[in-house]
């Protein structure tokens, strides 16, 4: 099976410094793909595609890795929360690479 490569849509990354409160994020509608870089050292996060709350039943990005997450067409909310500690995460929308 061929994978693509992810490929960012110009001007989608959004940083987010990550809390104990869930934070949303709108996105990219018409993108079929949401890349999670979580450029923190230590501290792993959640992610959630489509509405409502980030909970730690959600999708776990670990420290110092990305994720890359079909999302469909039309979604355009994301959330995120932190796991133990803060920390940054760069979240793109594009297409392939999932």
């Amino acid at each position: 099976m061929l994978i693509n490569p992810f490929n960012a849509s110009i001007g989608t990354t959004q940083l987010i410094s990550t809390t104990g409160t869930t934070q949303p994020l709108v996105v990219s509608a018409v993108d079929k793909c949401v890349r999670v870089v979580n450029y923190g050292a230590t501290n792993p996060a959640y992610v959630r595609i489509g509405t409502g709350s980030c909970t730690a039943a959600d999708i776990l990005v670990r420290a110092n890795s990305e994720i890359i997450l079909y999302k469909g067409d039309g979604i355009t909310a994301v959330s995120v929360l932190q796991n133990t500690g803060a920390t940054t995460l760069a979240i793109s929308t594009g297409n392939d690479g999932s």
